[in-house]
């Protein structure tokens, strides 16, 4: 059966967005501007835990600051840093309401949430079922939000694809295909990351295959066929390693799953398939070895791209994902 995914937080996710978090304007000898370059210098050292308590104190002793938006936004992303999933989801939500903040303020603070949402999701544990729906939930409404308001956001692709984990997570397969058919109608051939979306379908349609297959045997291989398609697409163009050794696990999966579902007698091919497909599952090392380096070439890119907080949050998302293949 297709694996489940979990959104979980990352190291790399926390260097991410180290570096895309807004500069701080120039510095003077006040106390206001030694307060908070204290709190951006524990940012900076990724002491997430302490960088949002100094965001804090400054937020409660200088309310007046011109540095407390920004500081403002700093502070919930240090909170989503530490693992703080509520306390950040509140600061996120603060900011995008906020009149005072900028566009691109509260652009990156709505992109943020529904991932805060995620997060929170995916940490608890199995025993809060009903919890871990409704922050699902909240997810993704957040997700909805954000795509309604910003349609052609550079991390609009990203955001749908979050959303359509949130779906997957919460066994809603059908909606979780269909935005992940909609981020192949609207960035096949134009994004780098669409390829993360035409994995997540596949195993979508094999999980649509699996459930169908009780009830409505034509429709379960039809589904089937169409995941292998996907799959087999992936492998074919090799464009990254760890997800087209995924796909080759899951393109194994799924004839398997298949072979249960034809007749005896047609049965036999079906299974060499599958087993070919297993066979030819790359060692861990060296997917590995490959994926770190499409990490560190993104990372690379983000640096670069300090100057343009689009690019640098488009970035982001790319590198969060391309970490989790590891």
């Amino acid at each position: 059966m297709p694996r489940r995914f979990f959104l979980r937080p990352t190291r790399a996710l926390a260097l991410a967005l180290v570096l895309i978090a807004p500069p701080l304007g120039a510095q003077t000898a006040l106390a206001p501007d030694q307060a908070v370059k204290q709190a951006a210098g524990l940012f900076d050292a990724g002491r997430y835990p302490e960088a949002a308590a100094a965001y804090e104190k400054f937020l409660k002793d200088y309310p007046t600051s011109n540095q407390v938006i920004e500081a403002g936004y700093r502070y919930g992303v240090a909170l989503y840093l530490s693992g703080q999933w509520d306390a950040a989801a509140a600061q996120l939500r603060k900011m995008i309401a906020a009149p005072t903040s900028p566009p691109e303020l509260v652009e990156a603070s709505a992109g943020l949430l529904p991932g805060a949402l995620a997060q929170k999701a995916a940490a608890l544990p199995a025993a809060e079922g009903e919890k871990r729906k409704a922050a699902w939930a909240e997810s993704i409404k957040e997700a909805g939000a954000f795509l309604t308001r910003f349609p052609n956001a550079p991390e609009a692709e990203s955001i749908r694809y979050g959303r359509a984990v949130a779906h997957y997570q919460t066994a809603a397969y059908a909606e979780a295909a269909n935005d992940l058919r909609e981020n192949l109608r609207l960035y096949a051939g134009r994004s780098e990351t669409i390829l993360d979306s035409q994995y997540l379908l596949a195993l979508a349609l094999g999980t649509q295959g699996n459930l169908a297959l009780a009830s409505d045997r034509p429709a379960a291989l039809k589904a089937y066929d169409e995941a292998a398609k996907f799959l087999a697409d992936l492998i074919a163009k090799r464009a990254d390693l760890a997800l087209a050794n995924d796909a080759q696990l899951q393109l194994g999966e799924v004839l398997l799953a298949r072979a249960n579902a034809v007749p005896e007698n047609e049965r036999a091919p079906v299974l060499a398939q599958a087993l070919e497909a297993f066979r030819a599952v790359q060692p861990k090392s060296a997917v590995v070895a490959a994926q770190q380096g499409r990490v560190e070439a993104v990372l690379a890119r983000l640096r670069a791209a300090a100057g343009n907080p689009a690019e640098a949050r488009r970035l982001l998302a790319q590198r969060v994902r391309e970490a989790q293949k590891l």
